[in-house]
């Protein structure tokens, strides 16, 4: 209910903030309920509070704390779906704080939940790509990029295929780089943005 108006609200471009004195009151006062209810009381409510506290924290951009709701999640879910939701949520969270490793670790989880959606083993591999080439581990990124530039057939995969060629750049091997900015191009596989930077 409310959270679904409070969506809502933000796809109409209204904000919290926008809302009368009262209103906001009322919202952040349930907010805070939802946090304190997935923060002390351990009981069959509990998984349904993280899920909703670790959603409504993440969107607000405090990755820090929606993590330890999702590891907290990760710990009790029962249900698979709350379950994948705190792996996925993991993903993103480390991801978005640059904590490489354990993006890596939570990517691979979530390529092995059952039944995951196309675009979420995309953003998986992606996210493990993205990770090993900040750690500069160009082999491993390489690898990632390749499943990507197969199988993503948008602007990831276009990505993916520029990264490839940067790679080879990175390892200085220019011959290398060189081919697979032309073959990038001649296949016709980039959007205009991924093409002109290559």
């Amino acid at each position: 209910g409310l959270q679904k108006r409070l969506e809502q609200l933000e796809l109409e471009g209204i904000t919290i903030n926008d809302l009368p004195k009262s209103s906001r009151d009322i919202v952040q006062g349930l907010f805070v309920s939802v946090e304190l209810e997935a923060k002390v009381f351990e009981n069959q409510y509990s998984e349904q509070s993280l899920a909703r506290a670790s959603d409504m924290v993440f969107k607000k951009q405090d990755y820090s704390k929606a993590m330890g709701y999702y590891l907290q999640l990760e710990s009790i879910a029962e249900n698979p779906k709350n379950n994948a939701a705190s792996k996925i949520g993991l993903m993103r969270c480390y991801y978005l704080m640059k904590n490489d490793a354990d993006a890596i670790a939570y990517a691979t989880k979530v390529l092995a939940i059952e039944n995951v959606s196309t675009e979420l083993i995309n953003e998986a591999h992606y996210t493990i790509a993205q990770s090993y080439l900040t750690q500069q581990k160009y082999d491993d990124a390489m690898a990632e990029f390749r499943v990507l530039a197969s199988s993503a057939k948008s602007a990831l995969g276009a990505e993916a295929n520029y990264q490839i060629a940067n790679i080879y750049y990175l390892k200085n091997d220019f011959k290398a780089s060189e081919k697979a900015v032309f073959d990038f191009i001649k296949g016709g596989k980039g959007t205009v943005y991924w093409i002109s930077k290559a």
